[in-house]
């Protein structure tokens, strides 16, 4: 739901891109406010309140702050994110 995409076959048709909201597709998600505690460490688990992960899977608004650090993790057994190529499918 929200997901759009474009596959270029061309350089004069643009570049390809993937697109999807934030909110209801990361994995994990954590806020913390500047300078107050530890962020978490990149390359390990980013911790995340089982409700507030559900409520945001729901659709719960980000209240987004430029206060605030951002931490964020996307997986898939699909698709590889950095080298843009599709896994595991048939």
């Amino acid at each position: 739901q929200g997901i759009t995409s474009f596959l270029s076959d061309s350089l004069k048709s643009g570049p390809s891109y993937l697109s999807f909201p934030v909110g209801t597709s990361m994995d994990r998600f954590h806020a913390a406010d500047i300078g107050e505690g530890p962020l978490p460490v990149l390359g390990q688990e980013i911790p995340e309140d089982a409700e507030s992960m559900k409520l945001r899977k729901r659709g719960a608004k980000i209240e987004w702050d430029t206060g605030k650090v951002y931490t964020m993790a996307l997986w898939s057994a699909y698709f590889d994110w950095l080298d843009w190529q599709i896994l595991n499918l048939p």
